[in-house]
């Protein structure tokens, strides 16, 4: 039973987390910030600039940390300019946070 009941938490788990991934491909950009961190990443992953993100031509970005720009740009080079890729990095975060709480939890002395 108590097997049972972890395969069908696994499943749960599994299914949740890959909703996602239709959802990211299928979705266009929405709202005011999504499209512009993805403009500014695809600038940055086109231009080979990985240090300075640029907002418009001779304007820097310096609004946000650099990593989510290359994270995002190591994406569109790898999986081309698309939703899909401006949102994986993030789709791939939250992945290894729940990895993470799941190990944590499973060793006492990592948690209170």
């Amino acid at each position: 039973m108590q097997q049972r009941s972890n395969a069908v938490a696994w499943l749960t788990l599994v299914i949740v987390l890959s909703l996602p991934l239709v959802s990211m491909e299928l979705v266009p950009f929405y709202d005011t910030s999504e499209p512009r961190y993805a403009e500014i990443a695809r600038v940055m992953a086109q231009s080979e600039d990985w240090i300075t993100p640029w907002f418009d031509v001779d304007v820097p970005f310096w609004g946000k940390p650099p990593l989510s720009f290359w994270a995002q740009a190591l994406s569109m080079k790898v999986l081309g300019v698309t939703e899909f890729a401006g949102r994986f990095p993030s789709w791939l975060c939250l992945i290894l946070t729940n990895i993470l709480f799941l190990t944590a939890r499973r060793h006492p002395k990592l948690t209170p």
